[in-house]
């Protein structure tokens, strides 16, 4: 069986939970939390003390996740822009 060469310019197939955790933009113990949780996508043992995440998985459980609700205008900040006779969408 031969090796899989792993090119500079294409992402890794597997991430440690450092790049996990990098990829999604929060440290190492929010994404052991998450790992820990049943929602997050389970890692692979490819050795008895080494765990990898495959990218596919991470990058789709980063697309199922809800994107946040606008926030309404705060009345102080409405109230301004009201009196200013400024509409909302152009805000």
């Amino acid at each position: 069986m031969g090796y899989v060469i792993h090119r500079a310019d294409e992402p890794a197939a597997t991430l440690s939970l450092v790049e996990a955790a990098a990829l999604l933009g929060m440290s190492r113990r929010a994404a052991w939390t998450l790992v820990q949780s049943a929602d997050f996508p389970a890692p692979r043992m490819v050795s008895p003390t080494r765990r990898v995440w495959l990218r596919s998985e991470v990058l789709a459980w980063l697309e199922s996740r809800p994107t946040p609700a606008a926030k309404p205008e705060p009345a102080h900040l409405k109230a301004r822009r009201e009196a200013a006779g400024v509409s909302r969408e152009r805000a």
